[in-house]
């Protein structure tokens, strides 16, 4: 998956869910500082995918912390590097209309 990041976010946010896979979390995670993931760790992925899966939107932080059974303290000690948007990376789902995130916070090469 390699793109420029003038791209269209939308366009690469769509291949980014399409080519997710754990091992590509994984290796994305590494570019942000956080190896291995835990067990914690996957429990939010896992939240922000189902949630995402089944209504088309990605969690905000205090219904991901029920889902994911944290604290929301606990959630944001997990991804340092900013929870909702390297949570919702890490996922491969889609960040909610008028995020700060940008196409360029998908790693070049993550997925090459």
């Amino acid at each position: 998956m390699s793109h420029s990041t003038s791209e269209p976010f939308t366009s690469r946010m769509s291949t980014w869910r399409s080519e997710w896979t754990p091992s590509l979390a994984e290796c994305v995670a590494r570019v942000y500082g956080i190896d291995p993931l835990t067990e914690s760790h996957w429990r939010v992925i896992s939240a922000c995918r189902e949630e995402f899966a089944k209504s088309g939107e990605v969690p905000q932080p205090a219904r991901l912390a029920t889902l994911a059974q944290l604290s929301e303290r606990e959630l944001e000690s997990l991804f340092p590097a900013g929870l909702l948007s390297l949570a919702w990376i890490l996922a491969g789902v889609a960040p909610p209309p008028g995020s700060a995130i940008t196409a360029a916070a998908l790693p070049k090469g993550a997925a090459s």
